[in-house]
């Protein structure tokens, strides 16, 4: 492909990442009010928000196998359109039962993207230039993760209701999902197959690859329980935008905070070398502990930089990560592997959101999730050793 079909196609992978995450954050921008409305306890929106996240990590096994049979293109767009599709479902408010099936049905078709997305990334972006296009990627999934915090607190400002967010969530995915069964028809899929287990471009490191994938459990269970009730938790910070509703004072904090994830992604993207992925992931993990701390122990009026620090500092490892994916794992089974950690990081790690919401207090919830990322470091202490002689070599 020349250079402006590559962007083009960048572009419309960067969008759907964006997408994905906005339906992601669906769930916890209206938490408050399903609250209320279905009159149930943060134990069972987090449930709720598991069953979501659950699919989303197991399925992409499944959909690593398809990506690799029938394209990520086609897929891409079946995520999209089946994404919107339940939005739809989900503004009409069905029975809380149909609620929680409506939430898997979602996760489901958007368990889709990471291994789709990502390995069209890989495959088709030069090595040397992928660290900075997935910062670029990483980038538009934060500003995913952080618009919709923010159209919810526009939905409040204008007299909506959480319906209202799943109405304006469900046209980008229909009309973006389009695009995708576009360029299924009028661009072939790249076809990867097997090369010389000898060569660089498909070298594997399996041990290192379990590794990285073992460490994604700490993280997506830290990732799930934060973001799960990250809106309430800022909602009971009174000393910012004092005079508002907590809903609404909880989503625009928060979609502010998200929106710092950006910066981390974009940094990360940035200063990423091959020669120094694991010693980054390594740095990258340890500096979030504190910051888990800190949200466990500040005062409210200091969440929001708490929570703000630790957004900055976790989304920093997923451009690295997922380089280092890349470099671990041969060309022909990259979906699939980007489908084995996703597994491991939502699927497993999403029951962080079922803890998150049966404790309450916060310091003993912010302190096991500390704990946690102290526990991802130890296995990137193992991946910087295990890579020292492959590092260096690199450095040369």
């Amino acid at each position: 492909m020349n250079t402006r079909t590559i962007l083009v196609l960048l572009l419309a992978i960067c969008t759907a990442h964006a997408m994905v995450h906005m339906y992601e954050l669906a769930l916890p921008s209206v938490e408050l009010s399903l609250a209320d409305d279905y009159q149930v306890e943060t134990d069972t929106i987090g449930w709720m928000s598991f069953l979501w996240r659950m699919p989303w990590g197991f399925g992409a096994l499944v959909a690593g196998f398809l990506v690799d049979r029938y394209g990520a293109r086609r897929l891409l767009a079946i995520f999209l359109i089946g994404c919107g599709a339940c939005c739809c479902i989900a503004a009409f408010a069905p029975p809380l039962s149909m609620m929680m099936v409506t939430m898997f049905a979602m996760g489901t078709f958007a368990c889709i993207y990471h291994p789709a997305g990502l390995a069209l990334l890989s495959h088709e972006i030069p090595r040397e230039e992928l660290p900075k296009a997935l910062g670029w990627h990483g980038v538009f999934g934060s500003a995913g993760i952080g618009a919709a915090p923010f159209i919810m607190a526009a939905v409040l400002m204008s007299g909506g209701t959480w319906h209202s967010l799943f109405w304006v969530m469900a046209l980008p995915g229909f009309v973006i999902g389009g695009y995708f069964i576009y360029l299924a028809r009028t661009q072939p899929e790249t076809q990867h197959v097997k090369r010389d287990e000898n060569s660089d471009e498909d070298a594997t490191d399996w041990i290192s690859f379990g590794l990285i994938a073992a460490q994604s459990i700490f993280l997506g269970f830290t990732y799930a329980g934060v973001l799960s009730f990250l809106i309430r938790y800022l909602s009971q910070s009174g000393a910012v935008f004092a005079g508002l509703a907590p809903e609404l004072r909880g989503n625009l904090l928060g979609g502010g905070i998200l929106l710092i994830g950006c910066i981390g992604q974009y940094f990360s993207g940035y200063i990423a070398r091959r020669e120094k992925l694991e010693s980054q992931l390594f740095w990258i993990a340890l500096s979030t502990v504190p910051c888990l701390l800190a949200m466990a122990f500040v005062p409210p009026s200091f969440r929001p930089l708490a929570a703000g620090a630790f957004t900055l500092t976790f989304f920093m490892h997923q451009p690295v990560q997922s380089c280092l994916v890349a470099e671990y794992t041969p060309r022909h089974r990259r979906s699939l592997c980007y489908g084995i950690m996703f597994a491991l990081a939502n699927g497993v790690g999403g029951v962080g959101a079922i803890f998150a919401g049966h404790i309450a207090e916060n310091e003993l919830k912010y302190s096991v999730f500390a704990i946690f990322m102290a526990g991802a470091t130890l296995f990137n202490v193992v991946l910087w050793h295990r890579n020292r002689s492959r590092m260096t070599e690199m450095s040369h």
